[in-house]
């Protein structure tokens, strides 16, 4: 506006009809604030994608915390059987980096024995078919681990991964055995006790009988 007006009094002549400036002077001027509308809103979302892009971030950090903060096995599996995502506990137990675990397929990524490998398979199969959770065991190199499934619902309703949670009980099964096995040495230590005390009792009457039947013989020959 200041600058047609700048025009207009300086009584300078473009060669075009003075409407026509009019319109064009107008034109760019509501170029002008529609590139700032377009600046400014691109800046307000540019900062509310910054700020949601963090919060998720964070979020994601989070659950990643959590998750190593977990003493069990956490894998989790895709449709095809890769390794998604690990905990630290299995990066320690594999002693290897979690970026080397993660693209592998299960059967390769844990190197478990192709017998334990088989069960994790069928657990892992069966809750992608059913979409339910799902329970076992498995052995492998002397220890035990109890298998836990979960399936992971995806927005859209669909079981694209699972969630495959191994726990280490060898020493709880072991404790377990062990307490069995004293429980069995102490009843067998109350039985030896309980007969030993029934057989004691009968042997004390007779020996007592002998005692008072050799008293009585020595009394007669006197």
């Amino acid at each position: 506006i200041l600058l047609y007006y700048n025009y207009s009094r300086g009584g300078l002549r473009i060669g075009y009809p003075k409407n026509f400036q009019i319109v064009v002077f107008i034109f760019i001027i509501a170029f002008i604030c529609l590139c700032y509308i377009v600046y400014a809103s691109y800046r307000i979302m540019h900062s509310e994608m910054t700020e949601r892009m963090e919060i998720i971030t964070e979020s994601k950090n989070d659950l990643q915390t959590m998750y190593n903060c977990v003493s069990m096995f956490m894998i989790e599996i895709g449709s095809d059987y890769t390794i998604l995502n690990v905990n630290e506990a299995v990066c320690q137990y594999l002693d290897q980096k979690r970026y080397y675990i993660i693209g592998k397929r299960l059967d390769t990524g844990l190197g478990f024995q192709q017998e334990a490998t088989d069960v994790l398979n069928n657990a892992v199969r069966a809750t992608f078919t059913t979409g339910t959770n799902g329970k076992d065991e498995v052995k492998n190199n002397g220890k035990i681990f109890e298998v836990f499934t979960f399936p992971m619902s995806e927005t859209s309703g669909r079981f694209k991964r699972v969630l495959l949670m191994l726990n280490d009980v060898t020493h709880v099964r072991a404790m377990y055995r062990q307490t069995l096995q004293d429980n069995k040495m102490t009843a067998i230590g109350q039985l030896a006790a309980g007969v030993a005390h029934e057989i004691r009792n009968p042997l004390g009457l007779i020996r007592n009988y002998c005692y008072l039947l050799k008293e009585e013989t020595s009394w007669d020959k006197e």
